[in-house]
C-alpha cells in the first residue's frame, strides 16, 4: 500500500485528467518506433485480445482450496510486487470463470476462423 499512496496522485484528480492515452509512454527506448515498424500493430493487437479476456470471461481470485486453504483475497501489499529493475507483480494464481455459454460459442468460432485464416 505504501507504494499506492506515493503514485495516487498520478492516478486521480487533475494529473489523471491531464494524462493522454495517446501518449508512448508503455515502451521506453532511445530507439522509440524506429527499431519496429509493426509495434503500432502489436499493441492494437494486444489491446484486442485484453478486450476479449474481459468480455469473455470474470478474473477472479482462486479459491481456498487452490491456495493451501488460505482465505481468497488477493494479496495487493508491497509483498506481492518485484520492486526492482521493474516494478511488477509476482506470480500469483487466478481463476478465469466463463461468463457465459454463448460467449463460449463465439470465442471458439472465432478461433476456428482465425486458424483457417493461417
Amino acid at each position: 500500500m505504501r507504494m499506492w499512496n506515493r503514485l495516487k496522485a498520478q492516478f486521480t484528480g487533475d494529473a489523471a485528467a491531464k494524462t493522454s492515452c495517446y501518449a508512448k509512454q508503455i515502451i521506453e527506448s532511445d530507439f522509440k518506433e524506429r527499431v519496429c515498424p509493426g509495434t503500432r500493430l502489436a499493441e492494437s493487437n494486444l489491446a484486442l485480445i485484453l478486450a476479449n479476456v474481459l468480455w469473455a470471461f470474470e478474473i477472479r481470485p482462486p479459491t481456498g482450496a487452490e491456495k493451501g486453504g488460505k482465505g481468497s483475497a488477493m494479496d495487493l501489499s508491497d509483498d506481492a510486487f518485484d520492486m526492482y529493475p521493474l516494478r511488477h507483480a509476482k506470480m500469483f494464481k487466478a481463476r478465469f470463470v466463463l461468463r457465459n455459454d454463448a460467449r463460449l460459442r463465439l470465442v471458439l468460432q472465432e478461433g476456428l476462423i482465425a486458424e483457417a485464416a493461417f
